[in-house]
């Protein structure tokens, strides 16, 4: 049916999404950084499912991605961008270094975009392509706590 590549994809989200694609026809590629778990899961999904390692933190690692995809798909039908990191197992801005927060936005926010960046021209070429971004309940001002990085914004009642 067609090719669709979820990031992320070692447990949780992503790979629920990349069961449901292959439940679905699709050739699910589960990237993500650690190719032994990818290995794994990817074993365990219906059909034909491909893994890849990516590090959507890095530009070499996201253009190195996709020369091999280009080389061995040829296109892209559905991008999947789940990839994101909780540094330091916390959300609390107050006690984060500033090198935390440059990491996480490098990995949660430019991830998503350096994808769509090398995707969206081949989805033009091909005349087709669907691109879904993921977040978590953590994105929303909502849900921010007290010592949150936004302490200084109202909050919605």
């Amino acid at each position: 049916m067609g090719i669709a590549v979820i990031t992320g994809a070692e447990r949780g989200l992503g790979l629920g999404v990349a069961r449901a694609l292959a439940e679905h026809g699709y050739t699910p590629i589960l990237t993500g950084r650690d190719t032994a778990a990818l290995e794994e899961v990817a074993s365990k999904l219906p059909g034909v499912a491909r893994t890849a390692a990516l590090d959507v933190a890095s530009d070499a690692s996201v253009t190195a991605f996709f020369a091999g995809l280009e080389a061995r798909e040829g296109r892209i039908d559905v991008l999947v961008n789940n990839a994101g990191r909780l540094y330091n197992g916390r959300p609390d801005g107050l006690n984060t270094t500033a090198e935390e927060i440059i990491e996480a936005i490098n990995n949660n926010a430019l991830g998503a975009w350096r994808m769509m960046q090398r995707v969206i021209p081949m989805m033009n070429a091909q005349g087709y392509g669907r691109i879904v971004n993921v977040s978590s309940a953590m994105g929303a001002l909502d849900s921010l706590g007290p010592n949150s990085v936004l302490i200084g914004l109202p909050r919605r009642r």
